[in-house]
């Protein structure tokens, strides 16, 4: 605790105590304001209060050191910062600044110095030999040593080392002295300034000479000429203490530069703290100029605790209370004689002249000559208009008006208004033939010629119209804009009235002006463009508007300006070029508002025209509050392309936003939304900073976000996905780079390949089980059917031999007994004998039935050798050849399977031996891990044409057996036959059908 107040006393009385509270005034008139946009930043916005120091990093971050701890702004939100690695001090900051290799340092009061790197943030104390004393400066040499200058000394720290070390005695310095200031200028020198004198090293040197005296606590600055100052506040100002040799302009007087803050900025200019806000001096002619800013107009506090600035070139100040910004004007608002209307009409010379109101400027800037009668709403101008011969015109109250320099020539009115007292005259046109049209609001169109007024210029069309605004175009046509929606186009004598029919939907219409081949008509809902055929709405891109359009223009190079309620605005003409082209092409428009220096909007007053272009090329627009200037080609741009940074990503899963500190950032599983925070670094304007954006993987194009800062994602799928975003400054300088993270979104349990893997094994799995449960039923049921067939076949079998064949026995038995008594030689016994031998025949057809109904009993063990051995036998009979041939390994067929198969194979090469005419008949049995296949092949006469078809032959019963016994066992039977080229039966079995 006593070092900590130790250093805080330390740190007031160097920087607080010893600090005058305002510079001296300057002797002469008061200081003109600062001529520079201003905005500003409070607590109301979010600014955080006594800021001590700002400093600005490579990436482009706005860093402010304050009381409560370090801020970084990006010109829209300010963040309480903390390092991704490492922390910071919790006490308040002191000083802050930036070294040569783009580290940003910072000091505390309660001790301490902090490095921050990246993201990575690297503190020293006393454990680290730092000083137990305030830190006023850290500066880095070009071998990469840093210098610290504090309440006590100096310090230095190696490179690559991690304890400081006391330098004063190895300096030249004594023990204990206070650094208020250490700065080391471009050609390598430091400079030491403290309370005992100013001191100087120069490069090469071992330690530091006393060059001046200094009793009072300042600071050191470099300007960009290469001098070098030092401050001594309390009356002497600022004190040159190098100049270079070659330098030539003559040295500023900066006695009114009294204070301890203070800067200089890129052009030399200075600034610095004044008795209540903030003071710029410039040097015109070597000769100070002093202009202010205080509270009471706009800035945030009455004292400046910093001053710094930025890459863009924008100036920024910190007081108590807030943060202000000062940067270029685009628009200038002229400084005139007090006008009476608001929202003057504006009329252009061929000189760079210009008549404003009722003024005549020789030039922008030169004194006014009055060319009206005097102040007064009797004289009110409220149109001015240039006619082709160079004439101009201005209807005011009192009535039309011929200008001649500082004459006007009164026009007689049209006779039914010569009455009135006042008039109101909305626009003026002449056409080809040298007649003037004049609108007077309550009366309609008239048309002067020769001195004469023709009501409504002689077109009945016409008729009762209130004409607002008119405009000739360079193929002689006049157009007429009225307040109810409509316009006239007269060409030669044709009116042609064009309205909503045609698409026009403004209402009443406040601006028109020739474009290509049609018109450009504004008023309060928009603006529209009449291509010859139908009036088109023409869209602003990232959100602009075209609203309250008072004034249009078109420049000589195609651009178009429109001076609205929005400001004035631009659209180049290759925007305008795609926009006729693509109906719904929204165009990039460049606005120029309030952010730019334009006070108010475009009156509703019906003065015209409210913009101009001078021969010059500059560009003057009338507001409700003044008059503004703008030249196209020179107004300030910005160069710069705006650092992109991801900032955060949130996601609904996450208790804590996901920083990017890596390219790769891993979310949540199954997140139902995700939010992408960036920012882009444009700190000039950032309102007009435009972003796009795409997420690969998800988006098929970029996504144009204007100026929102954020993304928004729902329902991402587990994968990875590339987020990329790019952003554009205030003046559409795109950072085609940009910045980009890769977000990877793990599985959950469920969404795991392996878990999909499984499931679809599982089913799988499932599958094959209900499949081999229905397989084995359907084997029961064929099984069981087998079974029931045999056995009825064996019952059958039992029956016919118990009764029919014992009964034929029987009847043979007895037969033989009468045969027997009767004699040899009788004619009886031959008839016996020849009936016996019939009831022989039917006994041997009974017992071959017998054995088809018990084929389980012909194939005696394996199916092969069976084959061969009554195959063979039945080949051998006939005198035909027979072979066998079995290949794989033999395998146990089912029983019902084996019979089937040999009673099929029996009946082909029956049929073969019988009715082919083959003297070869071949069997191929084959078993393999697919099933069984059984081959019966002879080179036969083959079946005939209608015999294959029906497969049997008439009368016989053959093949419609085998294909019946097929069929029981779920075997395939197939025969190949051709006449003349032999016959091949095939039965093809599947193994879990046939074997065991």
């Amino acid at each position: 605790m006593k070092t900590i107040l130790a250093v805080a006393v330390t740190a007031w009385l160097a920087l607080g105590g010893l600090r005058p509270a305002g510079a001296a005034p300057v002797p002469g008139r008061p200081p003109g304001l600062i001529d520079m946009q201003h905005t500003a930043w409070t607590a109301r916005d979010g600014a955080p209060p006594n800021i001590q120091d700002i400093e600005q990093t490579d990436d482009g971050w706005l860093w402010l050191g304050t009381g409560d701890g370090l801020y970084r702004f990006d010109g829209a939100q300010f963040e309480l910062y903390q390092p991704r690695s490492g922390s910071l001090f919790s006490s308040g900051i002191l000083a802050m600044g930036r070294l040569a290799d783009g580290r940003l340092w910072m000091s505390f009061t309660g001790g301490g110095l902090a490095l921050l790197q990246g993201d990575v943030s690297t503190t020293y104390d006393k454990a680290d030999g730092l000083p137990r004393a305030a830190v006023y400066k850290v500066v880095q040499e070009a071998n990469g040593r840093l210098w610290v200058a504090t309440s006590s000394g100096i310090a230095q720290l190696e490179p690559g080392a991690r304890r400081w070390t006391d330098a004063n005695a190895a300096l030249g310095l004594p023990a204990k002295f206070l650094a208020l200031d250490l700065m080391q200028d471009r050609r390598g020198t430091f400079w030491l300034l403290s309370p005992a004198g100013l001191f100087s090293r120069p490069p090469g040197a071992r330690v530091f000479a006393k060059v001046a005296e200094q009793h009072v606590a300042g600071r050191l600055a470099e300007t960009p000429d290469g001098r070098v100052w030092a401050s001594q506040p309390g009356g002497h100002g600022m004190q040159l203490v190098y100049a270079p040799p070659d330098l030539k302009a003559a040295v500023p007087d900066m006695s009114m530069a009294d204070t301890i803050k203070f800067m200089f900025d890129h052009a030399g200019n200075l600034w610095s703290a004044a008795h209540e806000g903030v003071r710029q001096v410039t040097f015109e002619g070597g000769k100070p100029v002093v202009r202010e800013f205080t509270a009471q107009q706009g800035l945030t506090g009455t004292s400046v605790s910093a001053l710094h600035q930025d890459h863009e070139g924008n100036i920024w100040i910190a007081t108590p209370e807030g943060l202000d910004q000062f940067r270029s004007r685009r628009v200038q608002e002229l400084q005139l004689a007090p006008m009476l209307t608001f929202g003057p009409p504006l009329l252009a010379g061929s000189h760079g002249d210009v008549w404003i109101d009722q003024y005549y400027y020789s030039a922008l800037g030169a004194a006014p000559l009055h060319y009206g009668p005097g102040a007064g709403d009797a004289t009110l101008v409220m149109t001015l208009y240039r006619d082709p011969r160079g004439q101009v015109w201005s209807g005011a109250r009192d009535g039309l008006w011929q200008v001649n320099g500082k004459q006007r020539v009164h026009i007689p009115p049209p006779a039914d208004l010569g009455k009135r007292r006042f008039i109101a005259i909305l626009d003026m046109v002449m056409d080809a033939d040298g007649g003037l049209w004049v609108s007077f609001a309550g009366s309609g169109v008239f048309r002067l010629k020769d001195g004469a007024w023709a009501a409504l210029g002689g077109l009945s069309e016409l008729d009762k119209a209130v004409v607002v605004s008119m405009a000739a175009d360079t193929a002689g046509r006049l157009w007429f804009a009225t307040v109810d929606n409509v316009v006239f186009k007269l060409e030669g004598s044709k009116v042609t009235k064009l309205g909503a029919k045609e698409g026009l939907k403004l209402g009443e219409i406040d601006a028109i002006t020739p474009y290509r081949n049609g018109v450009l008509v504004g008023g309060l809902p928009g603006l529209m463009w009449f291509d010859g055929k139908v009036f088109r709405s023409l869209k602003g891109a990232n959100e602009a508007r075209f609203s309250g359009v008072k004034g249009v223009l078109v420049a000589p190079d195609g651009r178009v300006w429109i001076n609205s309620s929005q400001g004035l605005q631009a659209i180049d003409a290759k925007e305008m070029d795609r926009a006729m082209q693509e109906p719904d092409y929204a165009v990039r428009v460049v606005q120029f508002n309030f952010n730019d220096g334009v006070r108010g909007i475009s009156a509703n007053e019906s003065s015209t025209p409210r913009l101009t272009r001078l021969s010059t090329g500059e560009l003057l627009f009338a507001t409700s509050s003044g008059v503004y200037r703008l030249d196209p080609q020179r107004y300030p741009t910005n160069p710069s392309p705006p650092p992109v940074h991801i900032t955060g990503i949130w996601s609904d899963k996450a208790a804590q936003p996901l920083r990017p500190a890596q390219p790769q950032v891993y979310l949540p599983p199954s997140p139902e939304s995700v939010r992408i925070d960036y920012t882009a670094l444009s700190l000039t304007l950032p309102q007009r900073v435009q972003f796009r954006y795409l997420l690969e993987g998800v988006d098929t194009q970029w996504q144009e976000a204007g100026n929102r800062r954020s993304a928004y994602y729902t329902t991402l799928a587990p994968g990875s996905y590339r987020f990329r975003v790019l952003a554009a400054n205030e003046d559409g300088v795109w950072n085609t780079e940009g910045a980009s993270v890769l977000l990877v979104v793990p599985p959950t349990l469920v969404q795991t390949a392996w878990f999909k893997l499984l499931c679809v094994a599982l089913v799988a799995l499932l599958a094959w089980g209900v499949h081999r449960l229905r397989l084995r039923q359907a084997l029961r049921r064929m099984q069981r059917s087998f079974d029931v067939r045999a056995a009825e076949r064996e019952r059958i079998a039992r029956t016919l031999h118990d009764t029919y064949l014992q009964g034929v026995q029987s009847l043979i038995l007895r037969f033989n007994s009468i045969k027997a008594a009767l004699p040899p030689n009788d004619a009886v016994r031959q008839h016996i004998d020849a009936a016996l031998d019939a009831a022989d025949a039917v006994v041997e057809e009974g017992r071959d039935q017998l054995l088809e109904l018990r084929v389980h009993a012909v194939c005696q063990g394996e199916l092969a050798p069976a084959l061969e051995a009554a195959c063979g036998a039945a080949c051998q009979q006939q005198g035909v050849a027979f072979a066998l041939d079995e290949q794989g390994p033999r395998r146990a067929l089912k029983a019902e399977v084996k019979d089937e198969l040999f009673a099929i194979a029996r009946e082909a090469v029956a049929n073969a031996v019988r009715h082919s005419g083959s003297d070869q008949v071949r069997v191929q049995l084959v078993h393999d891990s697919a099933g069984v296949t059984l081959q019966v092949r002879d080179q036969g006469k083959g079946f005939d044409d209608h015999v294959l078809p029906v497969a049997q032959r008439a009368r016989h019963w053959g093949l419609t057996g085998m294909r019946e016994r097929a069929t029981r066992i779920g075997a395939t039977l197939t025969i190949d036959s051709k006449p003349g080229a032999g016959t091949v039966v095939e039965v093809a079995l599947r193994a879990r059908v046939a074997y065991r």
